[in-house]
């Protein structure tokens, strides 16, 4: 190095600085190691990197020569090669010549050496006394501190520089120092706390700890130089155009550092000598040196925790007031918008509003500064809509228009008791309509906000929500957890999930705060909403406010009184008090005419009831929301006058409206004394139990009419069953506490204990498996064991329905007992059942292999059925013991060719995709057993829907026949002793009554010879499936209500044909159908309306029919399912309308979906191909 030829001049020339500001400023700043001691200082001239004292040869070979050459980090980053020659010439530092005068000269003529500032181990320094330099160089440090600060204060910090964990080798092994013990930490914890209390409450020392402590450290870094005279000489000696550079870099470090200025002087206080006080005026106070060892040392005896980044330290600003005597004027802005999800050319509805607002604090409490009462007044408002079309959707190029209005009742005022941000009340002169006093709630609620940060529960529009705070420098940032409010109870869902909607809703506040006064405040909403079968079918709702201060004028005087109720009475002489919360209203209905105008036209008008007809669904959902706005008297006449074929159409349409009024005049009119209304109550009764939302007023009414007068066995049963079915709804809806439920659940299992007869056993246990309560499996499992052997079935068909939560060890141990035949003989029914119950909920490997094992012994039959359920495990994507199967199957013993692939037996079971899209996968499982002598045993098939988490038994159809063999030659099963043949059928979750198309011989002669031909019917009628309520207040004060309606017109039938001569058999089910959906969006202001709708419906028929043939062996048997064409349409709408504007757009498409038939395995196609082929020669 150079000698230095100046006092001005300072240790570095203005070259060398701009050589290292180029260096730092392509250095990534956000590097950890970037600003660490350790990363830019050079290793120590005289010691190995890894210590001195180690003489292995992997230390000693990368040491550089120990006496006169060594190499140095260049400002490049290039090792510079260094001499140490005791012949270079020895200088000193000069003083600043502010203090020049003062330093003695005997100091001067110290001998000394000149050090490149960043020597690895700096020679000692000739030093100032304390009194020459302390307060020049802190001048100095202060000054540049203030320059760097208020350049570097209007910028925002990005990132965080994250602690270094430094490692550190020892000097006398060279290894790698552990790191430091708790008793260490804790000892050098308590060292620090010491050092903290000695400088408590010197403010002006901790003053300079926060600020000009960091920008020492960044110079020690910059400067790369351990030695604090040599910052202070450098302070205290360099040019104004070295500063400047210097200060560009500290703005640079500053702007991308994260730091917590806490645990920078933490890491000073590190580097300060253990007898050095950390104060300023102890740093020159004498020579020292700041090297790496010192460094070393410290950093073990402590442990630095991780920085806080700055984003996330809480900022507490003033609380926000008002100042009595000014009027606050703000701008007001209000949108709302309603969007298809899947529909960009019909993009929906859109609406602007402006107006002026005036916040007048009218009083102020003296001993609390932030109370105020606040007089909120809007006036000046211009409306905007947008029905967002296309000029070929209008077929104009009308532009939205700027609208006028006539708003005396919005501009009326209202009364705010304001505190420190928190609404406390809302008051007015009077009463307006329901939808202004919305608009008004929507803008005091965007005048509540705290400038704490944290988690509260706030009163406002939405109701009583959870909202959390973020406060920054003058800003401060509001959650709101919508799904967390809680308000007055508006509105209504389906029970079952899969038939309702999905609500995902957004609101943040942004307010920005000058001293104490808002200056503006920015609220934004979105709301998606969609069906959860078909999430394309919904709408995007977003709101958004915007407040801002426009100017402050003086305003009227500091009303008198020492309360906000005192000052508010001098303005109104009877205020009315208002509920933040939202209080939502119905909108007047005109899509549908009244109860009494559709009367009139009853008598002219015929319908014919085509249940597989879209129009007649569409007509069913029109009817139920009539009734639900008629009354008593208008609803029993509908019932009265009705056409026959109609009565039981209105009575699924009063069931369905669920209204106190329909459900007294249903009580009134279904009266058991006449056989035409007789004939009703089962209608009824199956119309309560597939409602969307049923009710204890309900349920009371299916209980009061079973328990009237004598009925019919087939009505008798369906009651029972339906009992059921409400029952599990309600304790779906966590109403399984009621009075009227729990009676209903005693009385059942009273009657079930007290019963003798098998069949009246058979249809509690469906009850009782109909309402799937867990209080109900200990009786299953008992009838399971004990019973006979249809009640042994019917019960086991029971513990199939619960999932595996409920399927407990005693549970899995009387399984076991029935599929081995522990204590008695099972029919196999009983036993398969068993075994599928054990194999669906999570089985031990030794369970899995046991049954698997048992195949072996079994017969042909179930050996081959309980092979191929387990094979459906194995090759099935989502079955939960599919894991398990492939661990057992993993033996070659157990999983060999012979053992899987036995040809004995007919039987089969197998489970597969039917459909699936992007919300909903609807499986099909076929389960076909055999008899020994190859007649068909039982035959079940099942259409279930998974959809988001939800899963729905669409339907389920068990045909089943026993006692064949003893006609046909063979030997009849164990318990199967009768001949007979029915059916058991479930929908939409619920149990269907059992049918019987024939039991014993004599009964099945005479329905041959009576039979008309004509297929037994299931269920037939008109179902509510969904049914969906909901308001959504907007923050902004607009008001929107989410509706939904979905309706099923359902037929199924059935029939057998049994032809004893020929051997043969066939059985069929027919179902058909239509489907339709009303989806609408609603948004109301006093001044617009706006709803977007969707509707779709779907027409559809499947057909699954079954035909055999047991006269040879291998007994033939065919299986064919079809759907026919299904014809599918959607309409979209959106319509608005205002005082001077109304306009609707409509859009549809129409399609129609082949026909198919579903494949089965490649056996039952070889069959069907041999008897349809017998069929067309015959």
């Amino acid at each position: 190095m150079g000698d230095l030829k100046s006092p001005s001049s300072g240790p570095f020339t203005g070259k060398d600085i701009t050589v290292l500001a180029g260096k730092l400023k392509h250095v990534a700043l956000n590097t950890p190691l970037r600003f660490s001691a350790q990363a830019l200082r050079p290793h120590s001239k005289n010691s190995a990197r890894f210590g001195c004292l180690s003489h292995h040869s992997f230390f000693s070979r990368h040491n550089p020569h120990p006496h006169r050459v060594t190499h140095i980090q260049g400002l490049n980053g290039a090792p510079v090669c260094t001499v140490n020659d005791e012949c270079c010439k020895q200088t000193i530092l000069p003083p600043h010549p502010m203090i020049k005068s003062q330093i003695p000269a005997s100091i001067w003529g110290a001998p000394g050496a000149q050090i490149p500032i960043g020597d690895p181990q700096p020679v000692p320094v000739p030093w100032l006394s304390t009194g020459s330099l302390s307060n020049a160089w802190r001048e100095e440090l202060r000054e540049l501190a203030a320059r760097v600060r208020a350049t570097s204060s209007t910028e925002k910090k990005e990132a965080a520089e994250k602690s270094r964990r430094e490692t550190q080798y020892s000097e006398e092994t060279g290894r790698l120092i552990p790191p430091p013990s708790r008793a260490t930490a804790c000892h050098s914890s308590r060292h620090l706390h010491r050092n903290n209390a000695k400088n408590k409450g010197k403010d002006a020392t901790m003053l300079f700890r926060d600020q000009e402590l960091i920008i020492l450290e960044l110079l020690c870094q910059i400067l790369q130089t351990d030695s604090l005279t040599a910052i202070q000489q450098w302070l205290l000696m360099a040019g104004q155009r070295e500063k400047d550079l210097v200060m560009g870099l500290l703005q640079t470090a500053t702007a991308n550092l994260h730091l917590d200025p806490q645990e920078l002087t933490s890491g000073m206080e590190e580097r300060l000598p253990p007898q050095l006080p950390p104060d300023a005026s102890g740093f020159a106070s004498k020579p020292h040196s700041l090297g790496r060892n010192h460094v070393s040392r410290l950093s073990v005896m402590r442990q630095k925790q991780e920085p806080i980044p700055e984003e996330e330290k809480p900022e507490n600003l003033e609380a926000p007031s008002f100042k009595t005597g000014i009027l606050y004027q703000y701008r007001y802005s209000l949108g709302g918008q309603l969007r298809y999800l899947s529909r960009p050319s019909l993009q929906g509805s859109k609406l602007q509003a402006e107006a002026l607002v005036d916040v007048h604090p009218l009083w102020r409490n003296l001993n609390d500064a932030g109370e105020h009462l606040l007089q909120v007044q809007i006036h000046g408002l211009l409306f905007h809509h947008d029905l967002e079309r296309s000029k070929s959707q209008t077929g104009n190029n009308d532009q939205p228009a700027q609208v006028s209005l006539n708003t005396t009742e919005l501009e009326q005022p209202v009364f705010l008791h304001w505190k420190n941000g928190k609404i406390e009340g809302i008051y007015e002169d009077k009463a307006g309509s329901p939808l202004t006093l919305e608009l008004k709630r929507g803008l005091v609620s965007l005048l509540q906000f705290q400038t704490q940060p944290g988690t509260v529960t706030e009163d406002d529009i939405s109701g009583s929500c959870p909202v959390t705070y973020t406060v920054s420098k003058d800003s401060v940032l509001k959650t709101k957890d919508l799904h967390g409010c809680k308000r007055t109870k508006f509105g209504f869902s389906s029970v079952n999930k899969m038939f309702g909607v999905l609500w995902q809703p957004v609101s943040k506040s942004l307010y920005s705060v000058e001293g104490q006064v808002l200056k503006s405040a920015l609220s934004e909403e979105s709301h998606i909403i969609s069906l959860n079968l078909k999430s394309s079918v919904g709408v995007n709702i977003t709101s958004r406010q915007h407040l801002e201060l426009v100017t402050q004028v003086p305003g009227s005087k500091e009303l008198p009184g020492k309360s906000p109720q005192e000052a508010l009475a001098a303005v109104l002489r009877k205020p009315q008090p208002i509920n933040i919360a939202s209080d939502p209203v119905k909108r007047t209905n005109t899509q549908y005419p009244t109860l009494k105008t559709y009367l009139k036209t009853l008598a002219k008008k015929r319908r014919r009831i085509d249940l597989s007809e879209a129009s007649t669904t569409w007509h069913f959902c029109k009817v139920v929301q009539m009734l639900r706005d008629a009354k008593k008297k208008d609803i029993l006449l509908l019932l009265k006058k009705a056409p026959e074929e109609m009565v039981s159409f209105y009575v699924e349409a009063a069931v369905a409206a669920h209204s106190t009024a329909s459900l007294m005049a249903l009580s009134e009119f279904l009266s058991f004394g006449s056989k035409k209304n007789a004939a009703l109550l089962e209608k009824f009764f199956y119309a309560a139990a597939f409602s969307p939302r049923p009710s204890k007023e309900l349920l009371r009414l299916v209980v009061d009419k079973l328990n009237g007068k004598k009925l019919e066995a087939a009505t008798w049963e369906t009651g029972n069953i339906v009992i059921g079915s409400l029952i599990g709804k309600l304790c779906q809806m966590k109403l399984c506490g009621l009075q009227e439920v729990r009676l209903e659940v005693d009385s059942i299992m009273q009657r079930l204990k007290n019963t003798k007869k098998d069949s009246e056993r058979v249809i509690y246990l469906l009850s009782l498996k109909s309402a799937l309560l867990p209080e109900s499996i200990p009786i299953f499992l008992q009838y399971a064991e004990e019973g006979s052997a249809m009640v042994s079935a019917t019960a086991l068909n029971a513990l199939q329905r619960y999932s595996a939560q409920h399927i407990s060890n005693t549970v899995k141990m009387a399984m076991k007992r029935i599929f081995y035949e522990v204590q008695r003989h099972y029919p196999k029914i009983s036993r398969l059942a068993a075994a599928e119950i054990l194999l669906n909920n999570d089985p031990l490997p030794e369970d899995f292999t046991n049954i698997l094992l048992a195949t072996r012994e079994l017969e042909p039959e179930m050996s081959r059925f309980l092979l191929s359920k387990i094979q459906s495990f194995v090759h099935s994507g989502h079955h939960p013991t599919r894991k398990v199967a492939k661990e057992v199957l993993n033996d070659p013993q157990i999983n060999n060719y012979y053992f899987l692939s036995s040809e004995a037996g007919s039987s089969i079971s197998f489970s597969g995709p039917l459909t699936a899209t992007n919300d909903t996968l609807s499986t099909i499982g076929l389960d076909l057993l055999f008899s020994d002598i190859g007649i068909l045993r039982k035959s079940t098939t099942s259409f279930n829907i998974l959809n988001h988490g939800y899963q729905l038994q669409a339907a389920q159809v068990a045909i089943e026949a026993k006692g064949f063999e003893g006609i046909l030659g063979g030997s009849a099963a164990d318990g199967e002793d009768e001949f007979m043949a029915g059916m058991s059928a479930a929908l939409l979750d619920v149990q269907l009554r059992p049918i019987t198309f024939f039991e014993g011989y004599t009964d099945l002669m005479s329905k041959f010879f009576s039979s008309s031909g004509e297929p037994t019917n299931v269920v037939k009628g008109n179902v509510l499936l969904m049914d969906h309520l909901q308001a959504i207040p907007l923050q902004s004060g607009l008001q929107t209500v989410i509706t939904l309606r979905g309706g099923l017109g359902l037929d199924v039938s059935a029939d057998i044909n049994v032809n004893l001569w020929e051997q043969e058999f066939k059985t069929g089910v027919e179902t058909r159908g239509a489907l339709t959906i009303d989806f609408q969006a609603e948004l109301d202001a006093p001044f617009f309306q706006a709803t977007v709708k969707t509707q779709t419906e779907v027409e559809m028929a499947t057909n699954f029919n079954t035909a055999g043939r047991v006269s040879a062996m291998p007994v033939l048997m065919c299986l064919q399912l079809t759907e026919e064409e299904v014809a599918y349409r959607e309409i979209f709408s959106v319509s608005e309308s205002s005082a001077n504007h109304s306009t609707t757009v409509r859009k549809g498409r129409w399609t129609t979906i082949p026909g198919r038939e579903l494949p089965f395995h490649r056996a039952n196609s070889e069959m069907c191909r041999i008897l349809l082929a017998e069929t067309m020669e015959q």
